[in-house]
Protein backbone atom coordinates (compact mmCIF):
# COMPACT_ATOMS: atom_id res chain seq x y z
CA UNK A 1 0.00 0.00 0.00
CA UNK A 2 2.61 2.58 0.88
CA UNK A 3 3.72 1.75 -3.02
CA UNK A 4 0.95 3.56 -4.16
CA UNK A 5 0.35 6.34 -1.58
CA UNK A 6 3.99 7.66 -1.71
CA UNK A 7 3.81 8.46 -5.71
CA UNK A 8 0.07 10.22 -4.85
CA UNK A 9 1.44 12.16 -2.09
CA UNK A 10 5.10 13.10 -3.60
CA UNK A 11 2.81 14.46 -6.88
CA UNK A 12 0.27 15.95 -4.96
CA UNK A 13 3.09 17.86 -2.70
CA UNK A 14 4.40 19.46 -5.94
CA UNK A 15 8.27 20.05 -7.17
CA UNK A 16 9.14 22.73 -4.81
CA UNK A 17 8.58 20.57 -1.49
CA UNK A 18 10.65 17.14 -3.56
CA UNK A 19 13.21 19.96 -4.31
CA UNK A 20 13.54 19.82 -0.58
CA UNK A 21 13.17 16.08 -0.08
CA UNK A 22 17.09 15.30 -0.11
CA UNK A 23 17.10 16.68 3.85
CA UNK A 24 14.42 14.47 4.77
CA UNK A 25 16.02 11.47 2.87
CA UNK A 26 19.46 12.82 5.09
CA UNK A 27 17.51 12.73 7.99
CA UNK A 28 16.51 8.80 7.21
CA UNK A 29 19.79 7.91 6.58
CA UNK A 30 21.12 9.32 9.72
CA UNK A 31 18.82 7.91 11.29
CA UNK A 32 19.41 3.55 10.40
CA UNK A 33 23.72 4.85 10.00
CA UNK A 34 23.77 6.08 14.03
CA UNK A 35 22.75 2.12 14.12
CA UNK A 36 26.06 1.05 12.16
CA UNK A 37 28.35 3.91 12.74
CA UNK A 38 29.46 5.75 15.82
CA UNK A 39 31.83 8.95 16.42
CA UNK A 40 34.11 7.76 19.27
CA UNK A 41 32.68 9.34 22.71
CA UNK A 42 35.59 10.92 23.46
CA UNK A 43 35.48 13.27 20.48
CA UNK A 44 31.62 13.22 19.92
CA UNK A 45 31.28 16.27 21.95
CA UNK A 46 33.86 18.58 19.45
CA UNK A 47 31.90 16.81 16.68
CA UNK A 48 28.66 18.52 18.39
CA UNK A 49 30.34 21.64 19.18
CA UNK A 50 32.00 22.36 15.53
CA UNK A 51 28.70 21.23 13.79
CA UNK A 52 27.07 24.11 16.13
CA UNK A 53 29.67 26.75 15.32
CA UNK A 54 29.63 25.99 11.27
CA UNK A 55 26.31 26.44 11.24
CA UNK A 56 26.43 29.60 12.76
CA UNK A 57 29.56 30.91 10.80
CA UNK A 58 27.76 29.47 7.67
CA UNK A 59 24.74 31.96 8.70
CA UNK A 60 26.99 34.95 9.86
CA UNK A 61 29.48 34.63 6.59
CA UNK A 62 26.65 34.44 4.48
CA UNK A 63 27.98 31.72 2.57
CA UNK A 64 24.06 30.54 2.54
CA UNK A 65 23.32 33.05 0.87
CA UNK A 66 25.77 33.42 -1.56
CA UNK A 67 25.02 29.49 -2.39
CA UNK A 68 21.49 30.26 -3.06
CA UNK A 69 22.55 33.39 -5.04
CA UNK A 70 24.40 31.51 -7.47
CA UNK A 71 21.68 28.01 -7.79
CA UNK A 72 18.31 29.31 -7.59
CA UNK A 73 18.44 31.37 -10.71
CA UNK A 74 19.67 27.81 -12.86
CA UNK A 75 16.43 26.06 -11.05
CA UNK A 76 14.88 28.83 -11.22
CA UNK A 77 14.02 28.93 -15.26
CA UNK A 78 12.33 25.43 -14.71
CA UNK A 79 10.29 25.96 -11.77
CA UNK A 80 8.33 28.85 -9.73
CA UNK A 81 10.63 28.13 -6.41
CA UNK A 82 8.45 30.35 -4.18
CA UNK A 83 9.30 29.71 -0.47
CA UNK A 84 12.00 26.49 -2.01
CA UNK A 85 14.35 29.20 -3.00
CA UNK A 86 16.63 28.43 -0.61
CA UNK A 87 16.95 24.99 -1.02
CA UNK A 88 20.50 24.84 -1.92
CA UNK A 89 21.60 26.16 1.03
CA UNK A 90 19.68 23.99 3.11
CA UNK A 91 21.39 20.56 1.43
CA UNK A 92 24.72 22.70 3.15
CA UNK A 93 23.17 22.89 6.50
CA UNK A 94 21.33 19.71 6.47
CA UNK A 95 24.70 18.30 6.36
CA UNK A 96 26.09 20.32 9.28
CA UNK A 97 22.32 19.04 11.17
CA UNK A 98 23.43 15.40 10.12
CA UNK A 99 26.66 15.78 11.98
CA UNK A 100 25.57 17.23 14.81
CA UNK A 101 22.61 14.58 15.37
CA UNK A 102 25.31 11.62 15.23
CA UNK A 103 28.04 13.59 17.45
CA UNK A 104 24.84 14.24 19.73
CA UNK A 105 23.68 10.69 19.96
CA UNK A 106 27.40 9.33 20.61
CA UNK A 107 27.53 12.20 23.20
CA UNK A 108 25.60 9.78 25.72
CA UNK A 109 23.37 12.99 26.99
CA UNK A 110 22.04 11.64 30.45
CA UNK A 111 19.06 13.50 30.84
CA UNK A 112 17.73 12.11 27.33
CA UNK A 113 17.72 8.47 29.09
CA UNK A 114 14.51 9.36 30.87
CA UNK A 115 11.84 6.52 29.82
CA UNK A 116 9.48 9.12 28.63
CA UNK A 117 11.60 11.14 26.52
CA UNK A 118 13.04 8.02 24.58
CA UNK A 119 9.68 6.84 24.01
CA UNK A 120 8.47 10.54 22.68
CA UNK A 121 11.39 10.93 20.74
CA UNK A 122 10.68 7.87 17.99
CA UNK A 123 6.45 8.78 18.39
CA UNK A 124 7.32 12.38 17.02
CA UNK A 125 9.80 11.48 14.50
CA UNK A 126 7.45 8.94 12.92
CA UNK A 127 4.77 11.82 11.60
CA UNK A 128 7.84 13.65 10.11
CA UNK A 129 7.19 12.88 6.96
CA UNK A 130 3.86 12.85 5.73
CA UNK A 131 4.03 16.40 7.37
CA UNK A 132 7.04 16.95 5.55
CA UNK A 133 5.19 16.60 2.25
CA UNK A 134 1.55 17.42 3.39
CA UNK A 135 2.08 21.21 5.43
CA UNK A 136 2.45 23.22 2.28
CA UNK A 137 -0.74 21.88 0.42
CA UNK A 138 -2.83 21.94 3.56
CA UNK A 139 -2.00 25.19 4.73
CA UNK A 140 -2.90 26.84 1.40
CA UNK A 141 -6.13 24.76 1.23
CA UNK A 142 -6.95 26.06 4.69
CA UNK A 143 -6.01 29.51 3.66
CA UNK A 144 -8.13 29.18 -0.05
CA UNK A 145 -11.29 27.78 2.27
CA UNK A 146 -11.15 30.85 4.68
CA UNK A 147 -10.34 33.05 1.82
CA UNK A 148 -7.04 34.47 2.97
CA UNK A 149 -5.03 35.93 -0.12
CA UNK A 150 -2.11 33.09 -0.32
CA UNK A 151 -2.65 31.33 -4.04
CA UNK A 152 -4.73 28.11 -3.21
CA UNK A 153 -2.54 24.49 -3.26
CA UNK A 154 -3.68 23.54 -6.76
CA UNK A 155 -0.92 26.15 -7.72
CA UNK A 156 1.87 24.35 -5.92
CA UNK A 157 1.05 20.92 -6.62
CA UNK A 158 2.03 20.92 -10.38
CA UNK A 159 4.10 24.34 -10.25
Amino acid sequence: MRAVILPVLIILSGPRVVLLMPVWLLGCAIYFANRHFTIPRPVAPGFFLASILALVLIRASGIDDAVDSHVTPLVGRFLILGTSRQFASQYLVAVFVAVNFLAASNCRFEWLNKETIARFIPYAASFTFALYLMHRPLLDFYSFVFHQTRIPCRAYCFS
